[in-house]
């Protein structure tokens, strides 16, 4: 998860309810509205980045 000093972690903003999870990739060096998703419709696929 994020901590800001720390520099960079995950904030879950949303989940499906087909198992899909969705995050912010934070990064404390980069501004909120540049953050990627993250995300995986299931917990046996891999995680997806979505450049926003």
């Amino acid at each position: 998860m994020f901590e800001p000093d720390r520099g960079s972690g995950l904030i879950q903003w949303g989940g499906d309810q087909t198992e899909g999870e969705y995050y912010w990739l934070a990064e404390r060096a980069v501004e909120p509205d540049r953050w990627p998703v993250v995300a995986r419709w299931d917990a046996t696929e891999p995680w997806h980045q979505l450049d926003m």
